[in-house]
């Protein structure tokens, strides 16, 4: 399910709908090469996208639900939970995806005169049968090569500072997706690698 959903981000991302979105990744300074090593994506404005995309893949809703892909409301009608944001998927160590990051996009209107959304920048999968925030490492499963050959790591806070480091050309870089490192991430990342030696 979550493979499903990389792959419908992905369309998204460089279709014609996701030009805003190649914009911000241009305007910080992201190519389309990281982009695509990393599989960014992008999950429209509209409300069931994902939704329908899933459907037609005759997916089971339910599960993808319990993941936190889509919701279902009252009516019980599926709906995205992911929209107008630059999509990051989350791997486990050997490379499956597990989760999601979504970063919110600029507004290309401002919201109408009294209304204010209050929507997160960021918005992750919620904790599940697959996904666990406090023990992943974003871009771990990519860098645990490069940080045993070097025998040190780089821990950085968010997706875009990981993107920008192994752009550079710093590969042995992972990060703790946004929230406090905890003691979980570092054993982790221990057992994975074997280094010691961390910069933060």
């Amino acid at each position: 399910l979550n493979e499903t959903a990389a792959t419908y981000f992905q369309r998204c991302l460089w279709g014609n709908i996701g030009e805003g979105a190649r914009r911000y990744l241009a305007e910080r300074g992201l190519n389309r090469a990281i982009a695509e090593q990393f599989r960014l994506g992008f999950a429209p404005s509209g409300r069931e996208g994902l939704a329908r995309f899933l459907t037609a893949q005759r997916a089971d809703l339910e599960k993808a639900a319990a993941l936190g892909l889509i919701g279902k409301g009252q009516d019980g009608r599926y709906f995205d939970k992911f929209r107008h944001r630059l999509m990051f998927p989350i791997t486990d160590l050997v490379g499956r995806i597990v989760g999601f990051g979504g970063r919110l996009l600029p507004m290309s209107q401002p919201a109408p005169a009294g209304k204010n959304y209050h929507l997160p920048k960021y918005l992750n999968s919620p904790d599940s049968v697959l996904y666990k925030k406090s023990s992943l490492l974003y871009g771990l499963s990519q860098a645990k090569e490069a940080i045993q050959q070097q025998q040190r790591a780089i821990l950085v806070e968010g997706y875009i500072d990981l993107l920008a480091l192994v752009q550079h050309g710093q590969m042995a870089t992972a990060a703790v997706l946004g929230t406090a490192l905890g003691v979980e991430q570092l054993k982790i990342l221990r057992r994975a690698t074997g280094v010691y030696e961390v910069y933060l």
